[in-house]
């Protein structure tokens, strides 16, 4: 499973980031699941995701995410998808080279390995 990371990137408690959760992608949809070190923070949770345990899953992207895709059909884009060497269709990869940041949010989204399962 493709996996992207999700990081609050405003200073907490210190000045450290903290892992907010990961995003994957699998067959037939997305899951999503809060690390353990976010639910300890006392941070609010992301309005798409109001329970805390489990994997939330979905077989379309959600908002929270679908915001940060660039247009796949604008010329920099293409010359950028061309450049990195990444799929139109690789919506984990997109999300984590040319979606990593956006002016709107304070969260930043970062390649990351590793299994999405049920353990959060």
């Amino acid at each position: 499973m493709t996996t992207a990371s999700v990081s609050n990137s405003l200073p907490v408690d210190g000045g450290v980031s903290v892992l907010v959760g990961t995003l994957g992608r699998v067959e037939g949809g997305f899951v999503f699941a809060y690390a353990k070190e976010f639910l300890d923070s006392g941070l609010p949770l992301l309005p798409d995701f109001p329970r805390p345990d489990g994997v939330h899953r979905s077989r379309t992207l959600w908002p929270f995410f679908a915001v940060r895709l660039p247009p796949v059909d604008r010329q920099d884009v293409q010359v950028e998808l061309e450049r990195r060497s990444i799929d139109k269709g690789d919506t984990i990869h997109l999300l984590g080279s040319l979606g990593r940041k956006v002016i709107s949010s304070p969260y930043e989204l970062t390649p990351a390995g590793g299994r999405l399962d049920d353990r959060h």
